[in-house]
């Protein structure tokens, strides 16, 4: 409960800062969502017809969202470093400090979600635990300049002794931006999905400040 309190407390404090970090990847994120909202409800013939028009935009949009996504992972961490070391830094570069990362970032998340795609298959609960044990993988990316498969070793080292509780605070997280954003996105804004995108996307980031932060202050706390 204490690092609970302590990673809102942490987010809360510097949220200008951290979300003007996640703005960009949030506007990304968004434009793709209007990009492909058309398609709901439309008949073959129709989805053929506006692909052929859009589907350039669209796969343009997509790449610079999940450039920027991956990018936001290892950014955060530098974000955090910059805070607590009371740098003069500005989230423009803790977003290029994760982008000059970004294949071993890319590889990592692609690799851990598949595993945590894995512990959904075996009834759900067990994504949250490998998802706890792995999301330390930015933070040896970042600070300790290791690749794909080391960071993700590294992560469930450190975490041997830390499972149960990074479980329950991983749960008690996705709860938080699953919740709020259901709520938001169909029932407060069921006559307009751009707006319950928008709401619901606002929803996750805001909760991924302090999760995250989670994370890099394990890291810190066991490499100190």
């Amino acid at each position: 409960m204490n690092q609970f309190i302590a990673a809102w407390e942490f987010a809360l404090k510097n949220f200008q800062y951290l979300f003007l970090l996640a703005l960009p990847v949030m506007v990304s994120e968004m434009l793709v969502a209007y990009l492909i909202m058309p398609l709901e409800g439309m008949d073959p013939v129709d989805v053929s017809e506006y692909m052929s028009g859009n589907v350039t935009s669209i796969m343009i949009a997509s790449l610079i969202a999940i450039v920027l996504s991956v990018s936001f992972t290892g950014g955060l961490m530098i974000a955090y470093q910059s805070i607590m070391m009371q740098k003069n830094s500005n989230p423009i570069n803790a977003l290029f400090a994760g982008f000059q990362k970004f294949f071993p970032l890319f590889g990592a998340t692609i690799l851990s979600s598949l595993l945590i795609g894995l512990g959904l298959i075996l009834l759900i609960l067990p994504a949250f635990y490998f998802m706890g044990r792995l999301y330390l993988f930015p933070a040896y990316i970042m600070f300790k300049n290791k690749g794909v498969m080391d960071s993700l070793r590294s992560s469930w080292e450190a975490t041997d002794e830390h499972g149960a509780t990074l479980f329950f605070l991983t749960l008690i997280f996705f709860i938080l931006t699953i919740v709020p954003g259901t709520l938001i996105s169909g029932v407060i804004f069921q006559d307009n999905s751009f707006a319950g995108i928008i709401g619901a996307g606002l929803i996750e980031y805001i909760i991924i400040l302090p999760w995250m932060y989670i994370y890099f202050s394990l890291y810190k706390s066991i490499n100190s």
